[in-house]
């Protein structure tokens, strides 16, 4: 599944790989994607000397994440369209779908100079700092995501981790329902179309998605739980599934559910990622 992109991978892969390995060790894992030898058996020793948690945000003061993290929310990452779009937002009331450990919905409530802030995940993965900054509530799979008197939903990164695209659709759904009328709906996403690939590697055109599967097993290495067996391991390892969309796919199961499209960014070469803004009419 793997193969092509194993051997042909994007120089950005290597500095991924080595986020949380300890500096004296990262020349182990420099060529971890060189074709050569078994994934699963690379990723597996990676995996026993990574150090749990987000060291590029763990080791920063809470003002250093947010300022880092609210320039993915900038001009120059949304686009003009989208950017004029939120600029006209007069103290909104924000709400953040699968916020992490907060940091990036902090930064975009900062952006559009919100005056209150919900954030929401399936688990508590909040950085106990950012919490001190927004009304934090865990919302499972099975639950309904009930909001209310919001004007701008958020949701980075978040969609294609759920596990079926008919969630999806609850929750887009579920979003549109809670929404003010005129209320925002900003996502960020990666787009697989084969189209997307033009900026990376020409190589790689057709694998747009294992591209992305990849990068968040590499990502993901260095965050699961220690003390899984080999066997255990192999089941994350190759267990491991999204639901990856095309750009023109979401903006579907969006209007599906009675968002109007307003604007949306060219993906960037770095993950594939992109950005669309919905509308409640």
């Amino acid at each position: 599944m793997y193969l092509q992109v194993h051997r042909y991978p994007p120089k950005w892969f290597t500095s991924i790989v080595t986020s949380n390995v300890p500096r004296e060790l990262q020349y182990k894992f420099k060529n971890i994607l060189d074709g050569k030898g078994d994934l699963a058996d690379k990723f597996f020793e990676l995996y026993n000397v990574a150090s749990p948690g987000s060291t590029w945000n763990g080791n920063k003061t809470y003002e250093q994440r947010i300022v880092a993290a609210s320039k993915k929310v900038g001009r120059d990452a949304l686009g003009a369209k989208i950017f004029a779009k939120l600029s006209t937002l007069n103290s909104p009331v924000h709400f953040d779908f699968g916020s992490g450990d907060g940091t990036t919905a902090l930064a975009t409530s900062r952006v559009i100079r919100a005056t209150k802030t919900y954030c929401s995940d399936v688990a508590d993965y909040m950085l106990a700092e950012n919490k001190e900054h927004c009304d934090f509530t865990i919302i499972t799979a099975t639950d309904d995501l009930k909001i209310s008197d919001v004007d701008i939903v958020t949701a980075s990164h978040v969609f294609h981790h759920l596990p079926s695209y008919e969630l999806i659709q609850t929750r887009l759904n579920q979003i549109y329902s809670g929404l003010q009328k005129g209320g925002l709906l900003l996502i960020r996403e990666h787009d697989i179309a084969i189209t997307a690939s033009n900026e990376i590697d020409a190589r790689l055109k057709k694998y747009n998605q294992q591209v992305v599967l990849l990068m968040h097993l590499c990502y993901e290495v260095n965050e699961i739980p220690k003390g899984k067996s080999r066997d255990q391991f192999n089941a994350w390892f190759y267990g491991t599934n999204l639901c990856l969309m095309k750009k023109q796919e979401l903006r579907r199961f969006a209007e599906n559910a009675g968002f109007k499209f307003v604007a949306d960014s060219i993906a960037r070469p770095s993950d594939l990622s992109y950005y669309i803004l919905f509308e409640k009419d």
